[in-house]
């Protein structure tokens, strides 16, 4: 389940934050369920988008990605 921020005032604000402390305040405090989630989904993310360059520098599909890796190509549909 994707986490969705708030639409919150930082961008009529002429405050600046950090990065930690907008997740702080959008996510939650460090070893949070929340955060750890969210760091979690992040890095998946993120290791997914590796795959995908590398795949698309080899000239696989995910067909073939899946075929090289003995599994099936699986459709993921999101809402």
């Amino acid at each position: 389940m994707p986490i969705h921020l708030s639409k919150n005032t930082y961008m009529n604000s002429n405050k600046l934050i950090t990065a930690a402390e907008f997740l702080n305040n959008e996510i939650g405090p460090i070893n949070s369920p929340e955060r750890e989630r969210f760091k979690n989904e992040a890095y998946a993310y993120y290791l997914s988008e590796i795959l995908k360059q590398r795949r698309k520098q080899l000239n696989w599909s995910q067909a073939d990605l899946a075929n090289r890796l003995g599994k099936k190509k699986t459709v993921y549909i999101q809402n």
